[in-house]
């Protein structure tokens, strides 16, 4: 996990790969009843990223995202 510019900075400098599972408060994605007669509605078949741990320190418009926008990364 990066928390910090300095850690950010090894990450890159060191080419780490910081991907890791869904984190349980978002694994919205799985197991969701399918609303809507597609099979395909809300289907998803990625098992891993790379997440924020608090989506609320996010600086949105450092880079020029609006904050509507913001709200699809919770």
């Amino acid at each position: 996990m990066v928390d910090s510019p300095d850690g950010l900075w090894e990450v890159v400098a060191a080419s780490r790969d910081v991907m890791s599972d869904f984190p349980d408060d978002r694994s919205w994605a799985f197991g969701v009843t399918n609303r809507r007669k597609s099979r395909r509605y809300r289907q998803s078949y990625t098992r891993c990223g790379q997440f924020l741990a608090n989506v609320a320190d996010f600086d949105n418009t450092f880079f020029g995202i609006a904050p509507s926008e913001t709200l699809d990364l919770q």
